[in-house]
Parts: C-alpha cells; structure tokens; sequence
C-alpha cells in the first residue's frame, strides 16, 4: 500500500512487492513452490502444469466437463439443442440411443450450455 501512496501511476500490479508471488505450501506452512507459473494449467489450460497444480490437482465438474472454464465467470450459458451438441462431440466418443437422446431433450428443453459462445446473462 505504500508503494501504491508512493507512485500511484504505476498502479497497483507494477507496486507489488517482488514477494508477492503465488506460492504453495505444505500444512505444516513450508513453502513447496513460489513463481510466477505455479499454477499454470488452472485457468491456462494449454500451458503445462506448474508445480502447485501438480501437488494439488483440481479436480472435474460437470460444468468443466461440459466445457466450461474453471473461472467461473459465465452468469448465464448460451445454450444449443441436446443434438446438436451429441451431433457437435461434446460428450466426446459417446454413442447415445435414441431413448437416452429423447431422455436428455426432456431433461433440457431449452437446451444445453455452448460455452464456446459468450455469456448471455453478464450486465451490459
């Protein structure tokens, strides 16, 4: 915060203190890792895994599952009919019978999330 008082124009990630890194540690409080790609593959699927995602795997959800992004920032999905998403390979090397098809579209009527497409429910 001082340095923020100090230089205001740098704002507040170019003020940061050279220690303030993401870091891991064990539960006794030893430091396992501290660097900038510690935790690579989390939010940045395509980089490798930094050494804290290593040692603390996050773990699938349905939503990660059905594509959506570990950040968490869709209010509301756009959303695509229960075929085209079979027919598009979402559920990946899944063959579905014709009862399981006409099952989900009964479960989703509206549709089921395309998150490849912005959010629709964020306030403009």
């Amino acid at each position: 915060m001082g340095n923020i008082e100090a230089d205001p124009r740098r704002g507040v990630s170019r003020n940061r203190p050279d220690r303030a890194v993401d870091s891991c540690f064990t539960t006794d409080g030893s430091l396992i890792a501290s660097e900038r790609s510690v935790w690579d593959g989390v939010l940045e699927d395509r980089r490798r895994d930094g050494a804290c995602t290593q040692q603390f795997p996050i773990y699938s959800s349905s939503r990660r599952e059905a594509g959506a992004p570990f950040e968490g920032g869709i209010w509301k999905c756009a959303t695509r009919s229960v075929r085209r998403a079979i027919d598009r390979g979402v559920y990946g090397a899944w063959r579905s019978t014709a009862a399981e098809r006409q099952r989900l579209a009964e479960i989703f009527p509206d549709g089921v999330c395309d998150y490849r497409r912005p959010d629709v429910g964020a306030a403009r």
